[in-house]
């Protein structure tokens, strides 16, 4: 990590004082959308197992040296993404991409790049369908939420023009002009009628606001169960070279099953 900060300082680019900025923003683990804590050891071995690796070998090196190049824009916002700013790299790290341009061979690269740290093109598949479906739930809560209100608005200003309505007919049958006291009230009647419309009408948001976040609660625990499988895989596959010698590979244990449970799970869900 070290030798990662020293590579950033020696680049005097843009695009290298992004990364650096975002680097000392990502000291901590962090996910696509959730901020936590992860455990002691997970922390431990994504840096030991960083560290054991050679400098040809590691993601975080090549994040600086892609950035430093911005024809390779779309690979290095997938490493960076993928291991700097959250598990969602193949999605997060496209929009770092696009600003830097995109076309096959970088695009190539990028997979490349992708599956060198464990990440699968259904890997990918899994982390953009969960974020655009969360992406969705969110643009529909949000509007939701603005429905509601503005119905609420709306029957708050109703309410108050019918009681003042009703003001206005006691004091005509008090000052004896009948006829102009059923005219306001029959004009207040009309009023009452919106407002019981407008009350429908928030009762149905609320209740489909309700909904919405359920959905949207739904969709950020498959998020973290997307975020978990990438970050193991990722680990695991890093691990796994750190842990080679000439004499073969072993992952000393901390390696994963060739078909990690998660990824069985999500086909079903699709199907």
């Amino acid at each position: 990590m070290y030798h990662f900060l020293r590579q950033s300082l020696k680049m005097d680019t843009p695009n290298a004082r992004v990364l650096m900025f975002l680097f000392l923003l990502t000291t901590t683990p962090v996910l696509g959308f959730v901020h936590h804590p992860c455990s002691v050891s997970s922390f431990c071995l994504k840096q030991t197992a960083l560290h054991l690796l050679d400098d040809d070998e590691n993601p975080l090196k090549k994040t600086a040296d892609a950035m430093a190049n911005p024809a390779a824009g779309t690979a290095a916002g997938a490493v960076l993404g993928g291991l700097v700013l959250g598990p969602f790299g193949a999605l997060w790290g496209a929009s770092i991409g696009n600003a830097m341009g995109r076309n096959s061979a970088v695009e190539k690269d990028k997979k490349d790049q992708m599956k060198k740290m464990g990440i699968t093109e259904e890997m990918e598949r899994m982390a953009e369908n969960t974020a655009r479906d969360l992406e969705d739930s969110k643009l529909g809560l949000e509007a939701c939420r603005s429905s509601a209100e503005s119905q609420r608005s709306l029957a708050k200003r109703l309410d108050e023009e019918q009681e003042r309505l009703q003001g206005q007919a006691r004091l005509a049958l008090k000052n004896g002009n009948e006829p102009q006291a059923r005219k306001i009230l029959l004009e207040r009647e009309t009023v009452r009628d919106r407002l019981k419309a407008a009350l429908g009408r928030l009762v149905v948001e609320n209740q489909r606001m309700k909904e919405m976040e359920t959905n949207l609660n739904r969709f950020e625990e498959r998020a973290l169960e997307v975020d978990s499988l990438i970050r193991r895989n990722v680990a695991a596959n890093v691990a796994k070279k750190a842990g080679r010698d000439d004499d073969g590979d072993f992952d000393c244990g901390l390696g994963l099953p060739r078909e990690d449970p998660l990824l069985e799970k999500f086909r079903d869900l699709e199907r």
